[in-house]
């Protein structure tokens, strides 16, 4: 994975924790919903130089029958030749079932913009997360079958449960 990728992601993993928890902090945590973490995510990676499509449209799987399927993110480098593909899901408990199997194929169908290289394919896991005696944070979404440990985990809070979020990098079979 390209150096600029991994930026993206542990930017995003950490910016999106302090978000969650500065919102919380205010209150709104019970409005907290997938929609509120797009502001923070074109804020950062316009920051870090990526430019970002929200509601990407998949390639047809069947002519003529209804709209576009939309991923949720694609990010374009402005400087390399780089593309980041990612959806994006909600948590609402550290441990819940989080079904994930349509995102899992839209990420595996999505193709590359012209002149441009898909360096990564990515959910992230926004919520709260548990706290192990250690310090560590956890988040344990169901992934419908494919076992995967996130690339990337951050979250901040006191006690046992914290605002996080995991990243899981989904590969191409």
């Amino acid at each position: 994975m390209h150096k600029r990728t991994q930026s993206l992601i542990r930017s995003l993993a950490e910016g999106l924790s302090g978000y969650l928890t500065l919102q919380a902090r205010c209150g709104l945590s019970t409005a907290y919903s997938e929609y509120l973490l797009y502001d923070p995510i074109v804020r950062i990676a316009t920051h870090l130089q990526w430019g970002v499509r929200c509601e990407y449209k998949l390639p047809k799987t069947m002519p003529g029958v209804g709209d576009n399927r939309r991923l949720d993110l694609m990010f374009l480098h402005k400087v390399a030749p780089l593309a980041v593909a990612m959806e994006v899901k909600w948590a609402r408990k550290p441990k819940m079932k989080v079904q994930l199997a349509n995102d899992i194929v839209k990420l595996r169908e999505v193709q590359a913009p012209i002149n441009r290289w898909i360096d990564a394919r990515l959910i992230l896991v926004a919520g709260p997360h548990q706290i192990n005696g250690q310090g560590v944070p956890s988040l344990r979404p169901s992934l419908n079958g494919i076992r995967a440990k996130p690339i990337e985990v951050r979250a901040l809070g006191i006690g046992r449960t914290a605002w996080g979020t995991s990243v899981f990098a989904v590969k191409i079979q």
